[in-house]
């Protein structure tokens, strides 16, 4: 399976692979003279995570 993501600046992500399962992309070119990244092995917990950060940015974004 290839998976590709875009991401400008420095941020985070996350990876739906199925099965209940997400991972998590953290990258940072904007730092240091070389581009960083992490990236957090798929997992249930992540699930909770990513649900909980798409509730807040809908809150912040449009008030819901």
């Amino acid at each position: 399976m290839k998976l590709r993501a875009l991401v400008l600046g420095a941020g985070f992500g996350f990876v739906e692979f199925g099965g209940n399962r997400v991972g998590r992309v953290d990258v940072d070119f904007l730092s240091g003279p070389s581009p960083t990244g992490s990236f957090t092995e798929p997992s249930v917990a992540l699930v909770r995570e990513k649900e909980l950060f798409g509730s807040s940015r809908r809150a912040r974004w449009f008030g819901l």
